[in-house]
């Protein structure tokens, strides 16, 4: 593996063989020769999906999607969030290089809400009850996550996992499970997203997610509104 490729590599479109030659070094890539491209290759894919998550945003705003929680529907990260990365990891150790990225450069994001075929959410103005569950992306602001970590903390819990999204159907306001959580610490170039039904890694979820406009349960309904979706995800960037 050559170290110094794994940037330009990405940069010419090998992305997903890219991210699984970092996945593979484990721990290896926070050493150099590997960790400075490694950062860049994160950085540049969190870039990639800071822009897609802008452009969803925008485009489901134009067609009158309901957004259950409109204050938290996309929010860049704040001046503070490299305090709150120290104070994180200096609790309960590294993070992933893919989710340290996230925070840096896109923030927080929650497609949570409604539009018909296309996301669902009980007690909503618009349906009764749920019947789709689609997924929305969500990653929850990193002080809400922080918050959890120190609430794990002062209870003397023994493991640490950091709560990145609700599950599919508390993403509808339905009763569900746990949350997408990502264990901590961890020095891979990504993880686990734990309880994600298809239990892919943050970068392959996010792939997913963009695949689908943001809606990645969409990729098993058995009506895909293939139109809307089409014109959602028109022209954003691959990870």
């Amino acid at each position: 593996m050559n170290a110094e490729t794994f940037s330009k590599r990405y940069c010419q479109g090998q992305h997903e063989q890219v991210w699984t030659e970092l996945l593979a070094l484990g721990e290896k890539v926070r050493a150099e020769p590997y960790l400075a491209q490694a950062q860049a290759v994160a950085r540049e894919t969190m870039a990639r999906a800071a822009t897609n998550v802008g452009r969803i945003f925008n485009r489901l705003q134009e067609v009158g999607f309901h957004f259950a929680l409109p204050d938290l529907a996309y929010n860049p990260p704040p001046d503070k969030i490299p305090h709150q990365l120290a104070e994180l990891e200096e609790l309960a150790g590294p993070l992933p290089l893919s989710l340290r990225a996230w925070y840096e450069a896109v923030g927080s994001v929650c497609f949570m809400g409604e539009y018909p075929d296309v996301a669902a959410y009980a007690a909503g103005p618009f349906s009764q009850a749920p019947d789709l569950y689609s997924d929305p992306l969500v990653v929850f602001p990193l002080d809400y996550a922080l918050s959890a970590v120190r609430d794990r903390f002062e209870d003397g819990a023994g493991e640490i996992l950091l709560p990145v999204a609700p599950d599919v159907y508390h993403k509808a306001n339905v009763s569900g499970g746990a949350p997408y959580e990502i264990r901590l610490p961890d020095t891979a170039a990504d993880a686990r997203l734990l309880n994600e039904p298809h239990e892919l890694f943050f970068v392959p979820y996010l792939r997913l997610a963009f695949q689908w406009a943001g809606f990645p349960g969409l990729a098993g309904a058995p009506d895909r509104p293939s139109t809307l979706i089409d014109l959602l995800a028109s022209k954003l960037l691959t990870l």
